[in-house]
């Protein structure tokens, strides 16, 4: 206690520590070392990932005349950490290493690295309650790291990428990627660093220090000795991803990658050279920050050289974000209905875009046109399902800050709603509203609803492939909500019909009734193979218990796509065992499944509207940095318009089902399933409907 205030008075650093993490279910467990600084750091703790042959002992951790970059950090208020991966260090062997070389694949490739380094993150954020932990990565180590970042931006606060590896097209492979690991002499290493200095300049790697380092790397593997000469033994992943890298496949999209990034080489590295550092410096689209720095009279390994102060300098400055460019908040309007019969729409829809905004807003923001970033500021307010309402909503937008309103819920407030909107006004872009073709009512109108036409286009003819013998159709429908009305009227019902099916007429109620014995005594009197239930989950689980009371069994039961929803499951499972649905959302790819499980986090139920809001805001996250937006204030009116613009020419926006075409008249033709419920619960019958 007495010796650790002393060294917190005296501004000096305490003893390293290695400390063990387990990986995943391997049962290995990898080796990160920390230092801590002399007082609580202000900065986010940095991890250093090594490169190919040596591990962080022999890197970060080396002490060059009694001082590591480690040291270095820790002294100038940074918490420290360096992880060894498997096979290197103080870290496990693969159990492949004790076997021969040629027996397995090559040993720790970028993905398998990239586990190690979010198991070495979520230990070092529990242990230093941090929510975020900068990377600072060397040579083969980036790949890895970039790997990491491209998919965690949320918990990477800074990345520094040192002499990386870059996409290179046609270079010959390297041999030693073709075996499980290779070995690694001292000399080999003297003459590889040695080398790298052109000729007849003056060497920068001191004798005197590779005198005490190469024992030292010797003594990182305890049967170096066993071998002659001594060598190390090492994972040939790297090898085999450098290969790659540089044979035109790269382990990872830079673009994905949305922190700041500083790129940072020796003038007289050859691994990183200057069309590699460009490379990768244009490719990273979406960081909010970057930067490249050239140092002289380095190399690639100048952490060990005599220019290594100006690395941990430019690397220190960097990573103490001074120069954090300006957070503008970016406010989008969500509306739809809150209360009423379809108020389950509003809420899903404000779950899904809190979500998203969140989910975005942790993983880089939005990059902005004057290098600002934007983090969405989503409100999001009850318009009741009334046209009235939801004008003046939108109304009040226009005259705010808002970029963007997203909804309404109901086709019969977008129907009225779309003709008031111009160019003093903000653009509109719907979740719900399902009611076809609204878009055109207005130039600064956008929907990703689902295109029914299609959809249900589709189910038909499925429908007379799959079920033959099934002749006649009858409907219930909503007779007073616009959606359900105008589906079962014009899409529907003239589809059934155009398929070769006979409607046989249908049986209307309102949205609001609790009690279906009319309607449900007409299905049952004629007697359809079978029925479209044109109605909200609420209405549909109540015809369905009605049918089921009165004995009606027709052969196939067909529903309106806003109720292929998990609330059909918890209201009527089992009465709604059979219904068929299309729907443009099911958990079925791994970007939705991801969604869904953020929405239900958020406190919503996934379904193919609200979804739809999660895809609306990604969607505009892209569009906002494209069309060059800035956020301020003073620019809103010409944000709006440049926005308004960029949706208008969108041909394609991305969707979680697979990519969504976009129509001239500002429409979205998604991908579609059928779902049906069996055993209770909904199951794809068909996922082959991509537009």
């Amino acid at each position: 206690m007495l010796a650790a205030f002393a060294a917190l008075l005296s501004g000096s650093i305490g003893a390293q520590a290695t400390l063990r993490v387990p990986v995943d279910s391997t049962g290995l467990n990898v080796a990160v070392h920390h230092l801590a600084p002399p007082r609580p750091s202000r900065y986010a703790p940095v991890l250093f990932v090594h490169g190919a042959t040596f591990p962080s002992a022999l890197a970060a951790g080396y002490k060059f005349d009694g001082t590591s970059w480690m040291g270095d950090m820790a002294r100038h208020g940074f918490d420290v950490w360096a992880l060894d991966f498997l096979g290197y260090g103080a870290s496990d062997r693969y159990p492949a290493m004790r076997e021969p070389a040629s027996a397995h694949p090559a040993l720790g490739r970028a993905t398998d690295a990239a586990r190690q380094i979010s198991a070495a993150v979520a230990f070092i954020e529990r242990h230093e309650h941090a929510t975020k932990v900068s990377l600072v990565a060397h040579s083969w180590g980036t790949l890895p790291a970039g790997l990491y970042t491209s998919t965690h931006p949320g918990a990477v606060d800074r990345l520094v990428l040192f002499g990386p590896v870059a996409l290179r097209q046609g270079v010959a492979p390297d041999a030693e990627g073709d075996s499980a690991y290779w070995y690694v002499t001292e000399e080999a290493q003297r003459a590889r660093f040695v080398g790298y200095v052109p000729a007849g300049q003056r060497a920068v790697l001191d004798p005197r220090h590779f005198a005490g380092w190469g024992p030292a790397y010797m003594a990182t593997d305890s049967t170096s000795r066993s071998r002659t000469p001594p060598s190390v033994e090492v994972p040939s992943g790297p090898i085999a991803d450098i290969n790659d890298a540089w044979s035109g496949h790269f382990p990872y999209d830079p673009g994905a990658i949305r922190v700041p990034v500083l790129i940072v080489r020796g003038e007289w590295d050859t691994v990183t050279r200057d069309g590699d550092l460009r490379w990768l410096f244009d490719a990273l689209t979406h960081a909010p920050l970057k930067r490249e720095v050239t140092i002289d009279h380095g190399t690639h390994v100048m952490h060990l050289e005599a220019s290594r102060y100006q690395l941990y300098r430019e690397t220190e400055t960097f990573l103490a974000a001074d120069d954090t460019p300006p957070v503008r908040s970016l406010a989008i309007a969500g509306f739809g209905a809150l209360t009423g019969p379809v108020h389950d729409f509003g809420i899903n829809s404000r779950a899904a875009l809190r979500a998203a905004a969140e989910w975005i807003n942790t993983h880089g923001g939005v990059r902005l046109a004057d290098g600002a970033t934007g983090r969405f500021d989503v409100s999001y307010d009850d318009d009741h399902c009334k046209p009235a309402d939801a004008i003046a909503l939108v109304r009040g937008y226009a005259a705010g800050d808002a970029l963007v309103a997203i909804g309404p819920s109901c086709s019969s407030v977008a129907e009225p709603l779309y003709p008031t909107l111009d160019q003093d006004s903000i653009p509109v872009f719907t979740d719900g509203a399902t009611k076809a073709n609204l878009a055109r009512l207005s130039p600064w109108a956008f929907r990703n609803s689902p295109n029914e036409i299609d959809m249900y286009t589709a189910l038909w003819r499925w429908i007379r492939q799959r079920y033959p013998t099934l002749k006649t159709v009858y409907a219930g429908q909503e007779v007073d909500f616009a959606h359900s009305h105008a589906t079962w009227e014009n899409i529907i019902g003239p589809g059934a019909k155009a398929a070769g099916f006979e409607v046989l007429g249908d049986a209307p109620w309102s949205i609001n009734d609790t009690a279906f014995a009319d309607p449900v005594s007409r299905i049952k009197s004629a007697h359809p193979d079978i029925l479209v239930l044109s109605s909200h989950p609420a209405t549909t689980c109540g015809a369905l218990a009605e049918l089921h009371r009165q004995g009606a069994r027709p052969r196939l039961v067909v529903g309106l796509v806003s109720s292929a929803t998990p609330a059909i499951i918890s209201r009527c499972r089992a009465d709604a065992e059979g219904l068929l649905i299309p729907t443009t959302f099911a958990p079925i790819t791994p970007a939705a499944r991801q969604a869904a499980a953020a929405v239900e986090h958020a406190g919503g139920v996934p379904d193919l509207h609200c979804m739809a809001a999660w895809e609306i805001l990604m969607t505009l996250r892209t569009v906002i940095e494209r069309a060059g937006v800035t956020g301020r204030p003073d620019a809103r009116d010409s944000d709006r318009r440049a926005i308004r613009e960029a949706l208008a020419d969108l041909e394609t926006m991305p969707g979680l089902l697979g990519t969504i075409q976009r129509t001239p008249d500002r429409e979205s033709k998604k991908p579609f399933v059928f779902l049906q419920v069996h055993d209770g619960q909904w199951v794809v019958r068909s996922q082959s409907l991509a537009q």
